[in-house]
């Protein structure tokens, strides 16, 4: 076992580390144990993410999503030790936690969390009943941008010809993968579907593709309003979130500071710095995307 001696023993004897300590032993017997996300962010005390964080993360799900522990016992069946990728198993357990405060921030309530052959959860919105299938879709991020050459000698990042084609399809099949599932439980259950996206795909950000429309709205908004379900995505670590037009005269206002307020912990202060580090980067970014081309290309 792990010993992380920088959390405090009266911390691993709380839920929170416990439901962690059989992912934990199960990822470090995989090969690359040195390079786990979820390894590196326990051992550290500073930075955005840090173990602090994640026992934030994990004792609000706990306190506001009844059977939540499941969860936890759900991935740890899936690692497989000594087997590669494992990371990819443990990023869909905290996008899957990430949504609750999410949720909850939109106007749900009375969440709960179901066994492994129906949907991730059921709530209420409005005296409604939902049943909430969570897809995380993984990165890298650009993978669906064509990579193209180095336009200037002056640029220090990969160029990409932006198009919003390969994009949107790999958010239609995230959303086709979840239809037979949602349509299942809504036949049982008589509740209403929503397909809860999730990514941290850096391309999902409103800037990179606001200058291709899709039928006079930015192509990921296109998306959602044209799935079959009831789709909301949220991407960019909780900085952005795509709602279908079916659904979100419905939701409360998404605050993206109150977002990252309760799913990190971190103080006003502290999301202002860090918003204002994200605003800095698209800035960056958006002038070397116009040094560099003029068009769809950064």
């Amino acid at each position: 076992m792990i010993l992380f001696s920088n959390i405090p023993d009266t911390e691993k004897d709380k839920e929170w580390f416990r439901l962690l300590v059989s992912i934990i032993e199960r990822r470090a017997q995989c090969p690359n144990s040195e390079i786990s996300p979820l390894l590196n962010v326990l051992s550290s005390d500073d930075g955005a993410h840090n173990w602090k964080t994640i026992k934030h993360l994990i004792e609000y799900c706990l306190n506001n999503a009844k059977n939540s522990q499941a969860i936890f016992s759900k991935v740890t069946t899936c690692i497989k030790i000594e087997a590669e990728d494992q990371d990819d198993r443990i990023d869909d357990m905290f996008a899957e936690l990430s949504a609750i405060p999410c949720l909850y921030l939109i106007g749900f309530e009375s969440l709960v969390h179901h066994k492994v052959d129906s949907v991730d959860f059921s709530a209420k919105l409005n005296g409604v009943s939902y049943g909430i299938e969570v897809k995380h879709i993984r990165g890298p991020s650009f993978k669906t941008q064509e990579k193209i050459s180095l336009l200037t000698v002056q640029a220090d990042l990969p160029l990409h010809k932006l198009t919003p084609d390969k994009l949107v399809s790999k958010l239609e099949s995230a959303h086709d993968s979840k239809i037979d599932q949602l349509k299942k439980y809504v036949a049982q259950t008589s509740s209403s579907p929503i397909l809860f996206l999730i990514t941290k795909l850096e391309e999902t950000d409103p800037f990179w593709l606001k200058d291709q429309p899709y039928k006079g709205k930015h192509p990921i908004q296109g998306f959602v309003d044209e799935c079959s379900m009831p789709t909301i995505l949220l991407s960019n670590a909780g900085l952005n979130l795509y709602v279908s037009s079916s659904l979100s005269h419905l939701l409360l206002p998404f605050d993206r500071n109150k977002y990252i307020e309760l799913s990190t912990g971190k103080t006003p202060c502290d999301i202002a710095k860090a918003l204002s580090l994200a605003e800095e980067k698209a800035k960056h970014l958006e002038n070397t995307f116009k040094q560099t081309s003029g068009s769809s290309i950064f």
